[in-house]
């Protein structure tokens, strides 16, 4: 990691830097999506599966 004075005089590598971090974060809130999406859908199978049977003792 770079120090506060290197970055601050290279603003480019300021810009990398801070585009690195948004790609990681955006990569990361994504698998975060990724897996609550997985785990919503097997809550509504899991859901739809006890309905369906309560529907069938009643």
């Amino acid at each position: 990691m770079q120090d506060a004075r290197t970055v601050s005089t290279n603003p480019s590598l300021f810009a990398e830097t801070a585009e690195a971090h948004i790609l990681k974060n955006r990569s990361d809130l994504l698998k975060e999506r990724d897996l609550n999406n997985a785990k919503y859908k097997t809550f509504m199978k899991a859901k739809s599966e006890v309905v369906w049977k309560l529907t069938q003792v009643l």
